[in-house]
């Protein structure tokens, strides 16, 4: 008869590198290689036993973005437009919730009824579409400006999260790759943008899990 063992591990991650969700990973490995030859017996060390893996969803985006529902044709904005980005990229050492508003069109119909039921798949859909272009803006206009701080700044006077920092933490959470400083990590977009602006959007993506990233 086979014991049964259970184990408890505790792994404490830093919050900088996380955003959107957790995928937790579980395997079992054979550590040690055993002498038998048989094809449908795992026999080598490093062999996958079995693997099971949990996708955790974090806190949301959704509510920590300053968002407003506007009438686009009242704001002389493009009238079918779904949504329009709005930051001050000017002021990068200034608060980000002063500089950034994302503006929602009423006046469009699949818009509007994503406001009223936010909670519906079309709707989940529509907001991590947003949520792709939230970050895609954000990083792509830090990557155009020679001006933006590469480096890790201090926050705004009055203790909030600037512009510069919110950027750099989605470039950690999303576009960084392991082992990768912040500052080699924009000077590789910056460059992979230049040659090819299309794949950061896919990266980004990729990096979101789009579509379905909510789910």
């Amino acid at each position: 008869m086979q014991e049964k063992v259970e184990a408890i591990v505790e792994v404490d991650i830093s919050s900088a590198d996380l955003a959107n969700a957790l995928i937790l990973e579980t395997s079992v490995v054979l550590t040690a290689g055993a002498g038998c030859s048989d094809s449908f017996i795992a026999h080598r060390s490093g062999s996958i036993l079995w693997r099971d893996q949990t996708s955790i969803r974090l806190e949301g985006n959704a509510g920590l973005l300053p968002v407003a529902p506007v009438s686009f044709i009242n704001q002389g904005l493009p009238e079918r437009a779904a949504w329009y980005v709005s930051v001050d990229s000017a002021e990068w050492s200034s608060a980000a919730m002063g500089n950034l508003l994302v503006l929602l069109n009423e006046d469009n119909e699949q818009v509007s009824a994503a406001l009223r039921n936010p909670k519906e798949s079309r709707a989940a859909v529509l907001w991590d579409a947003l949520t792709v272009d939230v970050v895609y803006d954000l990083v792509g206009r830090a990557l155009e400006d020679e001006e933006f701080p590469s480096e890790e700044e201090p926050t705004a006077p009055d203790g909030e999260v600037t512009t510069a920092a919110l950027v750099h933490g989605l470039i950690r959470a999303f576009l960084r790759l392991p082992s990768e400083g912040l500052t080699d990590a924009i000077e590789r977009l910056r460059e992979e943008r230049r040659r090819d602006p299309s794949r950061l959007r896919a990266t980004v993506q990729s990096s979101l899990m789009f579509p379905g990233g909510r789910t």
